[in-house]
């Protein structure tokens, strides 16, 4: 029950007062100041989608109460109080949960129509990856090579890197270092 129906309910139902509203709106918007924070750690820990459908059916349940209370004209304001006391935190831990769930949702392998996705163009285009070799005039060295070659499908890419063989040290690094002199 949204933050039109609770109130509504009351007035027209219940009779309730000016304060009796207030009170109810407060019941249900307390708990996003008081258990806000401390709601979003737990989520981080907890599996989001179960907290999700543990929320949704806390908050039906809360929520059909109210009409079977009604029927059995049991219904009083308290009764709304405690509904909004317990959509509140329930209503916190489903948007904390799905603020956090729906961004790690996987992607669609598919277009809209279910048609796959364009491939990638084989040209690189003006703002492509591409590093540009160390000098015109070189061959093919270990910059180009893996520039080349990074560009692809993932099955390429380990593939060139398996089949690449591995380039020889350079000559700065096997080159030997003297000692230096002990300081006198």
């Amino acid at each position: 029950m949204g933050h039109l129906t609770m109130p509504v309910l009351a007035v027209v139902i219940l009779g309730a007062s000016e304060f009796h509203v207030g009170v109810l709106t407060a019941s249900a918007t307390a708990a996003f100041l008081l258990i806000g924070l401390p709601a979003g750690a737990w989520v981080d820990r907890w599996l989001k989608r179960r907290v999700m459908i543990a929320a949704d059916l806390v908050r039906a349940a809360a929520m059909l109460s109210v009409p079977l209370l009604w029927w059995m004209d049991l219904l009083q304001i308290w009764h709304l109080y405690a509904v909004a006391g317990v959509l509140g935190p329930a209503t916190v831990f489903f948007d904390v949960a799905y603020r956090s769930y729906v961004p790690v949702l996987p992607r669609r392998s598919t277009g809209p129509t279910g048609a796959p996705p364009p491939p990638p163009p084989s040209r690189p285009g003006p703002f492509s990856r591409r590093r540009r070799c160390c000098s015109p005039r070189c061959g093919p060295c270990a910059n180009c090579r893996t520039a080349t070659r990074a560009d692809g499908p993932p099955a390429e890419r380990a593939a060139a890197v398996r089949a690449e063989p591995a380039s020889p040290p350079s000559p700065q690094t096997t080159e030997r270092r003297r000692p230096r002199a002990a300081p006198s």
